[in-house]
């Protein structure tokens, strides 16, 4: 009988360290992020982007899975020129502004280019805690 007891509490112990600590993991582990940001429910984050208003309408950043994201939503955007005043056109930053929703992790997939064309991939894991 003591042999079954002591059997049951050290798989129980296990048990319950394997679960903290695959907790732990699933709140920090992103598969194949370029960038991590890790906030609690209710905070929000800006995500900065290099744009140059320059290359026309049809060049910007897209977030490719919106439809997918759910643990965040967009609150505002903003661009920040590094352009002297009276220019038109130059570069600078956009920001996309969010807030968190609800607890989770998840993926966000950004790219830049023309059309289908994509020249550039962009990453970003976001937890919410």
């Amino acid at each position: 009988m003591k042999k079954k007891t002591t059997i049951l509490i050290v798989a129980l112990a296990v048990a319950s360290i394997y679960a903290v600590l695959k907790k732990l993991n699933a709140k920090y582990h992103f598969t194949n992020a370029d960038e991590k940001i890790v906030v609690k429910k209710g905070q929000t984050f800006e995500l900065e982007f290099p744009w140059n208003v320059s290359s026309g309408p049809t060049r910007w950043w897209r977030l490719e899975n919106e439809k997918d994201i759910n643990i965040v939503e967009k609150i505002g955007d903003r661009f920040q020129s590094s352009a002297p005043a009276g220019t038109l056109g130059g570069g600078g930053t956009m920001f996309f502004k969010y807030k968190a929703v609800k607890k989770g992790i998840q993926t966000m997939i950004w790219t830049i280019g023309k059309g289908t064309y994509k020249e550039k991939t962009r990453t970003i894991g976001i937890s919410v805690m």
